[in-house]
């Protein structure tokens, strides 16, 4: 059959169903390349997840709203005390009897001249309504200072819970760090395996034809191997690193073992850039700056202050126990001899002045009690004070070194790289036994992962930093991970 007396319709419908099956393949790809991105897990949203359902956070938030009820609670002690009571009284005993008769106006004459029928009443039966309000006037300032500790709690419950939510911050973003680090070092681990095996080839055979000896051989098998154990190693070390965040990100137990195993992981651009502009501004601040801005930034030693003004005002609230109490009472009554007859009312106004001259050991145990709470408080701020300024000066210090071991790293990588493409050209000419070529792969795989692990440690560093002085909330956050960082 001639081809050219096919119609051109009928020649070109090859053509579409191929350019249309090519367009269909190319938007499968595409959303699936879509989905694959819209499952990647990023830096902010693990934090998100983190801040919103961590055990221990909300756990540590509780906190607060405990402490605003008891804020409520010791508020609620200005207020008097009402209550209200509905009786219902039948009794026989001669001396209620008289007394209710007598309140309810129908005693007679007669019968206060009848020592019997006073012995010896009949049934009586009454209904009543009682309301009493009372009130403390005075108690030696205990209220006040009780509602001053219980405001001063609720305070440094809501900084330390502040401090939870930077800590938080600062674990999950150093987690999901390592689990970066770990998935690349498995990569480049993988990479030089190849490496190492294709070399080892080449030494089995260099060694079957007479080339190396059988320990050179021996001891290029104990290389290979070695790799093979790190390989190992990588692969558990990833999903430990994935275990550990998924715990940070409030993940069930039973989901941990698997929860981000089908994640994909990425390190915020310009991570390292960042750590070193960040190092480089603290580098050039005095120490003693530093050290005070930690003290003023940081929620917790924010707290610890708050916790020492609660001790005073709670060893103030113990002391009133030694002070007179004044109090005020008022209460109305209102009596019926049967269901249908209210009207006899009656009311009581007192006020009483009390003092407490011996309570036991209770004033005085309870007053010691909250002394050595006090000195708790200010041995704990004392301590968190040096602590802090230990913490910058250590941070710093850290960073700085990280930051010159990694421009030794970056060289040593350089130069590892030239020595393996020397070895090759070497080993390629027959100058070098195939087995040098694999002394040069392990120790450019050595130089990467060093390379790589400090790279994540400064940028760990940088964290660490601006977490012992207080700005992990600030603008100076990890990039991609600043808006949610809680400020």
């Amino acid at each position: 059959m001639n081809p050219e007396s096919q119609s051109p319709g009928r020649r070109s419908l090859p053509v579409f169903l191929i350019v249309s099956r090519i367009l269909s393949v190319a938007l499968i790809l595409g959303f699936w390349g879509q989905i694959s991105k819209a499952c990647a897990l990023t830096l902010p949203e693990a934090i998100s997840r983190a801040l919103s359902k961590n055990p221990a956070l909300l756990e540590s938030s509780l906190s607060g709203a405990i402490m605003h009820a008891r804020k409520i609670q010791a508020m609620g002690a200005w207020l008097p005390a009402m209550s209200v009571s509905e009786s219902a009284i039948s009794t026989t005993n001669p001396l209620n009897a008289f007394g209710l008769l007598l309140n309810e106006g129908v005693v007679q004459s007669g019968q206060l001249s009848n020592v019997n029928s006073l012995n010896n009443p009949s049934a009586t039966q009454v209904f009543g309504f009682a309301a009493i309000v009372s009130e403390t006037v005075f108690q030696g300032g205990k209220r006040y200072f009780a509602y001053q500790a219980s405001t001063k709690g609720e305070q440094e419950a809501r900084l330390e819970v502040k401090r939870a939510r930077e800590k938080l911050i600062s674990d999950v973003t150093k987690a999901y760090f390592d689990v970066v680090s770990s998935e690349r070092k498995l990569r480049v681990i993988e990479r030089e395996r190849v490496a190492v095996r294709s070399s080892l080839s080449r030494a089995s055979q260099s060694y079957r034809d007479g080339g190396i000896d059988k320990t050179m051989y021996d001891e290029a098998r104990l290389k290979s191997r070695s790799i093979e154990l790190s390989c190992f190693r990588a692969h558990k070390a990833v999903d430990v690193a994935k275990m550990k965040l998924a715990r940070l990100m409030g993940f069930p137990s039973g989901d941990i073992p698997e929860a981000l195993s089908k994640e994909r992981f990425s390190l915020p651009p310009g991570g390292v850039k960042w750590a070193r502009a960040l190092i480089d501004r603290y580098s050039t601040a005095r120490f003693q700056t530093l050290s005070t801005q930690a003290l003023s930034h940081r929620p917790d030693y924010q707290a610890s202050v708050l916790g020492v003004q609660g001790g005073s005002s709670l060893l103030s609230a113990a002391r009133s126990g030694f002070w007179p109490a004044l109090s005020a009472q008022g209460i109305f009554n209102e009596y019926a001899e049967g269901i249908n007859t209210w009207g006899k009312q009656d009311y009581t106004v007192m006020g009483m002045l009390s003092w407490s001259i011996l309570n036991g050991l209770s004033d005085k145990e309870q007053s010691e009690r909250s002394h050595a709470r006090l000195r708790q408080a200010l041995y704990s701020r004392q301590d968190l004070k040096s602590k802090i300024v230990y913490e910058v000066a250590k941070s710093r210090s850290d960073a700085r070194v990280l930051e010159s071991t990694l421009e030794f790293d970056e060289q040593k990588v350089g130069i590892r790289s030239e020595e393996k493409q020397v070895e090759e050209d070497r080993v390629s000419q027959g100058i070098d036994p195939p087995v040098m070529l694999l002394d040069a792969d392990v120790r450019l795989a050595d130089a990467r992962l060093v390379l790589l692990s400090d790279k994540i440690a400064l940028m760990d560093a940088g964290v660490d930093l601006l977490l012992a002085t207080g700005e992990l909330g600030d603008r100076g956050m990890v990039p991609g991970a600043m808006e949610v960082s809680g400020k």
